[in-house]
């Protein structure tokens, strides 16, 4: 050895060149709707199945399936495909500046977009209930001695508690992720 040490590449550097991609696949998935008369309005089943397909990719990921990762990479982008096609979008953006913290924020801010217009076309109201469900979110505090048993019961499976003020606690999983204390309800939302 040289004494030289070689850095992990950042994986959210923008790529040197992309080769464009050979096929539309909004153009294969518009034939695929055509052959099996998919309709062309947005239905809650879109989002379903979005949804699950998103689902099934994580899934993939956590288990590190590559095959599976595939699978559900390619039926992300059939779904996505679909949406573009119900919604007139005619083709996908590929441009090297869409990668890396850009593409991040814009997949983000697309998303968020994307719920509002569901909501949307959904009549669905979005601020008073997302109100509803920060205030449910705020309240997964649980009572010390409940949080302590709790965790006790769980410290093989690396969940964590921290005191806060008034004898109340957050309990953590083995991720971070905050856990809902025991008869917590889900928020009544204004459907």
């Amino acid at each position: 050895m040289n004494g030289a040490t070689t850095e992990a590449p950042n994986p959210f550097a923008p790529p040197t060149a992309i080769a464009e991609p050979s096929i539309n696949p909004i153009d294969l998935v518009a034939a695929f709707h055509a052959k099996f008369k998919v309709p062309k309005k947005f239905t809650d089943l879109r989002a379903r199945v979005i949804a699950e397909e998103l689902t099934e990719l994580n899934q993939a990921l956590d288990a590190d399936d590559r095959r599976e990762i595939l699978d559900g990479i390619l039926d992300v982008i059939y779904v996505t495909a679909g949406t573009c096609v119900v919604l007139g979008i005619p083709k996908f953006e590929t441009s090297p500046q869409q990668f890396g913290y850009t593409a991040a924020k814009d997949y983000l801010n697309n998303l968020y977009q994307f719920c509002l217009f569901l909501a949307k076309e959904l009549g669905m109201e979005v601020d008073d209930n997302f109100m509803i469900v920060h205030n449910n979110n705020m309240a997964k505090v649980w009572p010390v001695l409940d949080a302590t048993k709790y965790v006790d019961s769980k410290v093989d499976e690396g969940y964590t508690m921290e005191e806060t003020t008034g004898g109340m606690a957050i309990v953590r999983d083995a991720g971070g992720k905050v856990i809902k204390p025991r008869g917590h309800t889900k928020p009544a939302l204004n459907v």
